[in-house]
């Protein structure tokens, strides 16, 4: 995918730019940057390594520079955005050791959260989790170009409810601040291969299966070697790419 590079020079003809202007919508400004910013860095619209100079960003959002100074502090607290000490903020790059940290993590989470929460969770709940699996299963067409994005998306919402089992509330802020990363990395794949899909859909179905028969031990396991398996593949093919 051809990107777009934010440079810090204010002399140089600008290329289109990969942000869209907010500075007169009737909202928080800084809020505004930072799901502009964070869209963008999900949908690799501005690629990791990337400078983000205060000027450029403030100048492509229409707003001042100290909305987007705070939107970018944010960034840089969740871990989206690094800070460099000659270049300033650029979008963090992860390497192979963050993506196994990240999947680590994600790990903990929804084991955590099925362990927690699956035997007290509300049927209706359930049924929202196999809902959003079938939603998968049934809507998902190659042939649309847009249609890895949605796949993406609602994978993303399956494993966010299998967070929300749990009581927990900070567990849940916690593992939506990991998804950011979690989202990216699925992004970067793009669609996935036809035979990857299929294994994707039969360990869905084994943890909803497992799920719905509120037994934990099961679940978990098939939990963990689905999510293992996405870091395998999310690791190959970073390696593929020539990436550290």
């Amino acid at each position: 995918m051809s990107t777009v590079a934010i440079t810090t020079a204010d002399t140089t003809a600008e290329a289109p730019a990969p942000l869209r202007r907010v500075g007169q919508r009737r909202e928080t400004l800084a809020d505004l940057a930072y799901k502009e910013l964070l869209e963008a860095i999900e949908l690799r619209r501005l690629e990791a390594g990337q400078p983000l100079g205060l000027d450029q960003l403030a100048r492509q959002l229409g707003m001042s520079r100290t909305p987007v100074n705070v939107a970018l502090s944010r960034l840089h607290a969740e871990g989206l955005v690094s800070y460099n000490g000659h270049l300033g903020f650029v979008v963090r790059a992860l390497s192979a050791d963050d993506l196994r940290d990240i999947y680590d993590l994600r790990v903990m989470c929804e084991l955590h959260a099925v362990a927690t929460g699956l035997l007290e969770a509300p049927d209706e709940h359930i049924q929202r989790i196999a809902a959003t699996h079938a939603a998968i299963a049934a809507g998902t067409t190659w042939s649309d170009p847009d249609a890895f994005r949605r796949f993406w998306d609602l994978d993303g919402r399956f494993h966010r409810l299998i967070v929300r089992l749990s009581p927990n509330d900070q567990l849940q802020e916690w593992f939506g601040r990991l998804n950011h990363h979690i989202h990216a990395v699925r992004l970067a794949l793009r669609a996935p291969t036809s035979g990857a899909f299929d294994a994707m859909l039969r360990e869905h179905a084994a943890i909803v299966a497992a799920l719905e028969r509120r037994d934990v031990e099961v679940a978990q396991g098939e939990l963990r070697r689905h999510i293992v398996r996405s870091r395998d593949v999310s690791l190959a093919r970073q390696l593929a790419e020539g990436q550290p």
